[in-house]
């Protein structure tokens, strides 16, 4: 029974943190300037930089933009997402090239107006730069978001290969909506792990080794989406090659999560200055949900029980904190591993469940093997639908009519099912190819 409720923890996490949709936690618009300092902080096997420290930055409730502000409703743990929803419609990146999601015809649309281009079937490398939907994929991953009525994606190389030689890290393009134009910005992330556009600023994460010092290095910055030089907001050392720094714009405020030290930081992007959150925990992730902050943090565990039939290999604990980042509740632990959910045959688990969620129920990808509803109140299992077994899936999103969920990695397709026939006996996805 312990771990019976450890999970029902997890589902109650899970329906707070979603619930809330794509709402953030902003700084209110304030004139005057904090006071900095550059400071330094060093614990076992770290040192963390912050250049414009300061103890006055405090973060207040305000409401999400979906024109300028990131989404987080598709990311993935490092902030990535290849779905979007722009103005009512859905882009999807398969791999090197863009997408609309046409549900009602049941195609893939390449995001290209040349009634002559062949897309994504061009074998030609000069002819497939000329196709508006090329986008070579990133370093990190092919990520793609909606800003400002355009799309933005990250690529390896410039379309016509003429990337500067040397350069490790991902440029970014500019794409319309309609496929009729594709272009550069002058922004180049290097060494980058993820990429987020969000009110008119990029936010990256840089990573490196300086292998003379035996060192791996961090740093989290900021660059205008119109160019410019970038903006150190904190910069981590660690003497092993391993954990990360998470990044995640949230209306005004930018919080950073350093993974080591029980902490992490909150940066106030209109006064360029940075608080230090202390929370007794390490977490791993962040995710700011209107009025509160929901964190991760694995932790191995040992557990036995009924309900469980293979070893769970660790869990994660969930917590909630207030919007300024203080205040720290235990919420529950969710196990990782395969397990029996609720008493039902099918086996999931996995590190991190893939989850969304609308006004009446909760939407979890299991294993990559199924999709489970959740009643949002009762928490009671409503339907399980299965996923094709050629997929990889690792994204799902529940717009107003529609599921939509997809492979973000090896796919070149996208899953959608109606939401009014979701309920239904043998209900099953739709694919979408291009």
């Amino acid at each position: 029974m312990k771990n019976r409720r450890l999970f029902w923890g997890a589902l109650v996490f899970a329906a707070a943190i979603l619930g809330l949709g794509a709402v953030a936690a902003v700084v209110h618009s304030r004139t005057a300037s904090l006071k900095t300092e550059e400071i330094t902080i060093e614990g076992e096997g770290y040192r963390l930089w912050v250049p414009a420290y300061s103890e006055e930055v405090e973060i207040v409730y305000s409401e999400y933009n979906e024109e300028t502000d990131w989404d987080w409703t598709y990311a993935s743990g490092f902030g990535d997402a290849n779905i979007v929803k722009g103005k009512d419609v859905f882009y999807a990146r398969l791999q090197d090239y863009i997408y609309i999601c046409d549900i009602e015809n049941e195609e893939l649309i390449p995001l290209c107006n040349r009634p002559d281009c062949l897309h994504n079937e061009e074998t030609d490398a000069s002819k497939r730069a000329e196709c508006g939907a090329y986008v070579p994929a990133g370093r990190i991953s092919g990520c793609l978001q909606y800003y400002n009525g355009k799309l933005y994606a990250n690529a390896y190389d410039k379309v016509d290969g003429s990337g500067e030689v040397g350069f490790y890290g991902d440029y970014i393009y500019e794409l319309a909506l309609d496929g009729s134009g594709r272009k550069l910005t002058p922004v180049a992330c290097e060494n980058s792990q993820s990429i987020l556009v969000h009110r008119g600023r990029v936010y990256y994460c840089s990573k490196w080794e300086d292998y003379e010092a035996g060192l791996t290095i961090y740093e989290a910055r900021e660059v205008p989406l119109k160019g410019g030089d970038y903006r150190v907001i904190a910069r981590l050392e660690r003497e092993v090659s391993e954990g990360r720094m998470d990044i995640c714009p949230c209306g005004d405020c930018v919080y950073v999560n350093v993974t080591v030290g029980d902490r992490f930081l909150v940066y106030d992007m209109e006064r360029q200055a940075t608080g230090v959150r202390e929370t007794g925990k390490e977490i791993h992730s962040l995710y700011p949900a209107g009025r509160e902050i929901y964190a991760f943090s694995h932790e191995r565990v040992d557990a036995e029980s009924e309900e469980i039939t293979l070893p769970i290999q660790g869990a994660t604990q969930l917590y909630v904190l207030d919007v300024d980042g203080n205040n720290l509740t235990e919420l529950g632990m969710l196990p990782n591993g395969d397990m029996e959910l609720l008493g039902l045959e099918t086996m999931v688990g996995g590190k991190s469940p893939d989850l969304s969620l609308d006004r009446d129920y909760i939407y979890q990808i299991l294993n990559r093997e199924w999709v489970y509803l959740y009643d949002r109140t009762s928490l009671e299992v409503a339907q399980a639908i299965p996923l094709p077994g050629f997929t990889f899936c690792d994204r799902v999103g529940a717009g107003e009519d529609h599921l939509i969920i997809s492979d973000s990695v090896f796919g070149d397709y996208v899953l959608w099912l109606e939401k009014d026939k979701m309920l239904e006996e043998g209900a099953q996805f739709h694919v979408l190819r291009p």
